[in-house]
């Protein structure tokens, strides 16, 4: 997941009350800036050994659409709660919103596995630390 889609997203979602209403429950997701995976990507690119390699390009850490959300609004300067609702619910708001069915399915799709990846996390990496030496 990038992390722009907290920062520039998200912040659209917001409702006046403050809260940031999606169906990813408790999981954990290792977010990455598009800016880091050009960096990878480009010194794959030009050094030397990258054919036939696989590189996993994730952000650090796990966090919680809980604590994304904490981070968003000290970004913002206000407070962002965010609050786990249903599938059901959630998919909804998104038609409702004007998302077309195909786009809300795969999202909620999306949902369900970061769901499914627990509080663990869902593919972490040191790959950028390890590739941006």
């Amino acid at each position: 997941m990038y992390v722009h889609n907290v920062t520039r997203v998200w912040p659209q979602s917001i409702g006046p009350d403050g809260n940031y209403y999606t169906p990813a429950g408790d999981a954990r997701i290792s977010m990455i800036d598009a800016r880091d995976v050009a960096a990878v990507a480009a010194r794959i690119l030009t050094g030397d050994g990258a054919t036939g390699a696989a590189y996993d390009v994730t952000g650090p850490e796990a966090l919680s659409h809980a604590e994304a959300a904490h981070q968003l609004g000290a970004h913002l300067g206000r407070s962002v709660q965010y609050v786990a609702v249903d599938d059901d619910t959630a998919r909804a708001a998104m038609l409702s919103a004007g998302l077309q069915p195909w786009l809300t399915d795969a999202l909620i799709e999306l949902y369900q596995d970061y769901r499914r990846s627990g509080t663990e996390g869902l593919f972490v990496s040191s790959g950028v630390a390890a590739c941006s030496r």
